[in-house]
């Protein structure tokens, strides 16, 4: 009986890894490749990568590709199940984790134990609200749950409370930055790290891994100086304060927000890289170039128009942005008079194209180096901690 044409990719994969032409971490062909190859249509293709990662041989990863797993990773804690816990900044939905930020992080958290956002388990709360997933892996006896605030909260972090009585192993925050509620998660003695935080209060209490902005930042000022452009700018972006209390109405939180954001840290760590930069080429900006801390009723397109309204030979040349919605109205606003300005941000959308010029930050390897920390800090839980950094990546659209 011959064999299906499936199986013989299925076959081939696996011979490969056996050999060790494939390695644990590679990226096989694209799916168009195979069918190519084998010369069979992409459903049988799909079939049988499919195949591959139920069995745990191979990670399919949305938007990325698929990758050969690690076949024989050993349990975390000897002799029972190992449970993590992910703690989201933000309300947790199918939605935000197929798309948001912290989805990509998570998925990189998930990737060891040839594990999937596919395969996510959702629990609803009292209120029929999702705000907590969960994923099983059998063969390293592994249990990891994501949780959050309550929808109705708005404290952008899940209690303290309910992490307690979870009987976590180990936690991984995702983007938590409220001093004291980490200062309270610390104290539960927990193995801990906190993802895309990097906060010098907790550096001797628990690993960090954040978004390293130097090498993104050196690619692009060094890009638009072969350009002959030396007036370039710096914009801050803002977060909203969480609710005081968990209590408020939506009105009464949107009240108490009011004029009340403050500046993302990301952008204090994002100003050091671009004044270092700088003054390595021999560039010292000056004072107005930068713009934080600025009123909060001057949105961006009134910032733009200030811009323009500059002598001519003092409006900006080239723009660092917080996020590509900011940079977008920025060169919008500038297009409106007949002008063109060079306009940078940062997007963890790998396959973003312009017109911004992309500065790319990782999330799925943030969530990589975020759980072997989390796993050394398990296993030798009086190590040092650490402070790594994931470097930004510069795209000159070309």
């Amino acid at each position: 009986m011959s064999i299906q044409k499936y199986q013989i990719i299925i076959n081939d994969v696996l011979s490969n890894i056996e050999s060790g032409k494939y390695k644990a971490g590679d990226k096989l062909p694209t799916e168009k490749e195979f069918a190519e190859t084998y010369l069979v249509s992409s459903t049988t293709v799909v079939k049988a990568l499919n195949e591959l990662a139920k069995d745990g041989h191979v990670n399919r990863l949305r938007g990325s590709g698929t990758y050969i797993a690690d076949q024989e990773m050993a349990p975390i804690i000897k002799g029972r199940k190992t449970k993590i816990g992910i703690l989201w900044t933000e309300h947790l939905t199918p939605e935000s984790l197929f798309s948001d930020f912290f989805g990509k992080i998570s998925q990189g958290i998930l990737n060891p134990f040839n594990l999937g956002l596919e395969e996510t388990l959702w629990n609803k709360n009292d209120s029929e609200a999702f705000n907590c997933a969960k994923w099983l892996s059998k063969n390293n006896n592994i249990e990891i749950e994501a949780i959050s605030e309550l929808e109705s909260e708005q404290m952008r972090r899940p209690s303290i409370d309910i992490i307690k009585e979870k009987g976590f192993d180990g936690l991984l925050t995702l983007g938590i930055i409220n001093d004291q509620w980490l200062s309270e998660l610390i104290n539960l003695k927990i193995p801990t790290v906190f993802i895309d935080i990097l906060n010098q209060k907790f550096d001797l209490l628990a690993d960090q891994v954040y978004v390293d902005p130097i090498p993104g930042f050196r690619k692009a000022i060094s890009y638009f100086l072969k350009k002959g452009l030396k007036r370039i700018h710096f914009v801050a972006g803002y977060k909203s304060i969480p609710a005081p209390n968990p209590g408020m109405s939506h009105k009464e939180v949107a009240d108490f927000r009011k004029n009340k954001m403050v500046v993302d840290p990301d952008s204090y760590l994002r100003l050091a890289a671009f004044r270092q930069i700088l003054d390595e080429q021999g560039i010292h900006p000056e004072k107005d170039w930068v713009h934080i801390n600025q009123p909060l009723e001057l949105n961006d397109h009134d910032l733009a128009i200030q811009l323009l309204n500059r002598d001519e030979n003092d409006i900006p040349q080239a723009i660092f942005c917080h996020g590509i919605d900011q940079a977008k109205i920025i060169m919008e606003e500038f297009s409106k008079v007949g002008r063109y300005i060079y306009a940078t941000a940062i997007t963890p959308n790998l396959n973003y194209g312009g017109p911004v010029y992309p500065i790319f930050v990782n999330g799925f390897e943030m969530g990589s180096m975020g759980i072997e920390l989390l796993i050394s800090k398990i296993q030798r839980p009086n190590r040092i901690s650490f402070r790594v950094g994931a470097p930004m990546d510069f795209s000159s659209l070309q």
